[in-house]
């Protein structure tokens, strides 16, 4: 989910980090 890892949130962070997985 792009959005959610460019929205640079809380939410985001965690998003980014299962992207990374």
């Amino acid at each position: 989910i792009p959005n959610m890892k460019q929205a640079g949130s809380e939410q985001g962070t965690f998003e980014g980090a299962t992207v990374l997985e």
